[in-house]
């Protein structure tokens, strides 16, 4: 697998859709530029239609260009858009077509995050350190866009050190999710090292056994 700066995953929709049965987000949110209250253009604020170069993919290109809420955003749609798909994986359901399933729409819409990463972790497709991580940034990003209007500090106010902090956290974790949805345990070419010198854990043992029990009965 090519780095996480050169592994433009957002370019690519169709190769993971024939690939892995993945569907990648889309950036629909680009393409206009928003001022903040004064009429001035925000370094948090803006976004903008400009692209990474050919070679770049997006989380590093938003990090690089310091375009702190575009990252944040979609750092959290990565995540959540992975977290969905490992637990329709786990489940032995299909992605696509879409709407032929109402399972896929449960999994998705009425299941919550915590509960399916945490089973995520149940089932050995993330580590310990990977759930810590996702956690972090799902706390963190909740913290900007849906907290308290009275006493939750504002994305324009956040301190530039602190922005760095959470860009780095977004490309983390939405690196993290992809990896592991694509049964990558560790890998050196995109910095997620989390895992390494530890062995990727197997299926529950019950799980084990109902594997082979469907084995034996359907011959799989």
């Amino acid at each position: 697998m090519r780095g996480f700066g050169s592994l433009d995953t957002l370019g690519r929709p169709e190769y993971f859709k024939q690939e892995f049965n993945l569907e990648i987000p889309h950036l629909e949110l680009f393409g206009h530029v928003q001022h903040n209250h004064l009429g001035v253009q925000d370094s948090v604020s803006v976004l903008s239609d400009e692209s990474p170069p050919e070679g770049e993919a997006w989380m590093p290109f938003l990090i690089r260009k310091r375009r702190f809420l575009e990252c944040i955003v979609l750092g959290w749609q990565s995540v959540e858009n992975y977290v969905d798909q490992m637990a329709i994986q786990e489940f032995e359901l299909l992605l696509y077509p879409k709407k032929t399933d109402p399972r896929i729409d449960i999994l998705r819409d009425r299941v919550g995050f915590g509960t399916k990463v945490e089973f995520l972790n149940q089932m050995g497709r993330i580590s310990e350190e990977d759930q810590k991580t996702i956690f972090e940034f799902y706390k963190e990003q909740n913290a900007l866009f849906h907290g308290d209007i009275f006493t939750s500090r504002h994305p324009v106010v956040v301190p530039e050190p602190e922005k760095t902090r959470l860009m780095e956290l977004a490309g983390k974790a939405s690196q993290i999710a992809m990896n592991r949805t694509i049964g990558v345990w560790t890998d050196e070419g995109t910095g997620d090292l989390g895992n390494k010198g530890i062995a990727q854990p197997g299926k529950p043992e019950n799980v084990k056994r109902i594997n082979e029990m469907k084995k034996q009965f359907f011959g799989g």
